[in-house]
C-alpha cells in the first residue's frame, strides 16, 4: 500500500513538473520577473494548493518574496497571468488559493483569486487581503 502511494506521489510530481514545463516554456520576462521565477518562489505552496495540510512557512516566505519582487504593473500582470494559468493548469483549489494571504499575513500586489481577475485590467500599486 505505501508502495502503490509513493508511486503515485512520484507521477503526480512528474505531471506538475511536465505541466510546468510548458508553462515556462511560454512565459515571457517582464522587468526580469519569468513565470518559471514566480512559480519558482511558490514551489512549496503546492501541496497545499491541491488539497494537503496547512499552508507551510517556506510557502509563506515564497509568497512574501514574490510579492517584493512584484513592483511594477506590468510585473504584477505577468505574474498574474502565470499564476492564473499555473493554477487552471494544476487544477488548485480555489479557495485554498485565496486563503494564502490571510494565512501567510501579507498584503500582495498582485491577484490572488485564479477566477475572478483579469490580469489585463491590474493596475492597482497594491491589494489589501488581510
Amino acid at each position: 500500500m505505501a508502495k502503490s502511494f509513493v508511486g503515485c506521489l512520484l507521477w503526480v510530481r512528474a505531471g506538475i513538473g511536465l505541466v510546468l514545463g510548458v508553462i515556462i516554456i511560454a512565459s515571457p520576462v517582464v522587468n526580469g520577473i519569468t513565470c518559471p521565477d514566480a512559480l519558482g518562489k511558490l514551489f512549496f505552496c503546492q501541496g497545499y494548493l491541491l488539497g494537503w495540510g496547512d499552508v507551510p512557512y517556506i510557502c509563506c516566505q515564497g509568497v512574501a518574496t514574490l510579492n517584493e519582487i512584484a513592483i511594477s504593473i506590468p510585473d504584477r500582470r505577468a505574474i498574474c497571468q502565470c499564476l492564473k494559468l499555473a493554477a487552471r493548469v494544476l487544477r488548485v483549489l480555489p479557495d485554498r488559493v485565496s486563503q494564502i494571504p490571510q494565512q501567510c499575513k501579507i498584503n500582495v500586489t498582485f491577484p490572488i483569486d485564479p477566477n475572478n481577475i483579469d490580469c489585463n485590467s491590474l493596475n492597482t500599486k497594491s491589494l489589501n487581503l488581510n
